[in-house]
């Protein structure tokens, strides 16, 4: 997506945004001043941003094995570590809500499709450090990278899986049926959808889907509009760079464009 049409689509969505006064459900509203709009102890996560640092700063280059949409930011498959802890990692901002969503789910298994560096893995697994955190990478050059990581921090709960996501989260989702799943790859329509699919069958009352990049490109704006409309979804929340889908039933169906 060019810079201009990234800033038409987060103007559309400041446009529409609200804060918690328009939630009507209590779970959510809870939801969204406890968590959301929560704040996280940067005493536990220091570590994890330390290692972040050191990629930001990092001189070297990584060959990628990519399976997914690419970067909009590196075109080639050698890529500078420090270019893809800029743009291809969660902000801190970002991470840390993921922390806070796993320490609220407190969630026996998670599931992330895209480990990147590993740093999003390891916000998840401080989060909830007594779940098992399964996390699947494509490129087995980049899980030495994310094991890097996952090892200093010291995250002992988190296993990294190396292969295509058609190979190894079909077999990941049936052993573990994981109560939240982070989608962070290969940000294309179609298979953003067959992910979701997936993962479906899966979802229980107090399951969380997260998407990356709701309005990264057309495509994905496109797969975020038919997932709400899923029967199943009972609610979404559109936080511009992430999109969270719950499935708590008896209630009515709300979509939420929440300003944060």
């Amino acid at each position: 997506m060019s810079k201009l049409r990234h800033a038409s689509k987060y103007l559309s969505y400041a446009a529409k945004a609200k804060t918690e006064h328009s939630v009507h459900s209590p779970y959510m509203y809870a939801f969204v001043t406890e968590v959301i709009y929560g704040a996280t102890d940067r005493t536990v996560t220091k570590g994890i941003e330390g290692m972040r640092k050191k990629w930001l700063l990092s001189p070297d280059d990584v060959a990628v094995t990519d399976y997914g949409a690419g970067s909009q930011v590196i075109q080639s498959n050698v890529r500078p570590v420090a270019k893809m802890a800029k743009y291809a990692v969660k902000s801190r901002k970002y991470s840390e809500l993921l922390y806070r969503i796993a320490q609220r789910l407190n969630p026996e298994h998670v599931l992330e499709l895209g480990t990147s560096l590993g740093i999003t893995a390891a916000y998840l697994a401080q989060g909830a450090p007594e779940a098992s955190i399964h996390t699947v990478e494509g490129c087995p050059n980049i899980a030495q990278l994310a094991q890097q990581t996952i090892d200093t921090v010291g995250a002992k709960n988190i296993h990294i899986y190396t292969g295509t996501f058609e190979n190894k989260v079909p077999t990941l989702l049936d052993k573990y049926k994981p109560e939240l799943i982070f989608f962070d790859g290969n940000h294309r329509y179609r298979p953003t959808l067959d992910y979701f699919e997936w993962a479906l069958p899966y979802a229980q009352e107090d399951s969380l889907f997260i998407f990356d990049d709701i309005h990264w490109s057309s495509e994905m704006s496109k797969a975020w509009k038919i997932i709400k409309k899923h029967p199943d979804v009972s609610f979404t929340i559109d936080l511009f760079a992430l999109g969270l889908v719950f499935f708590k039933s008896n209630t009515a169906k709300q979509h939420l464009t929440i300003r944060y």
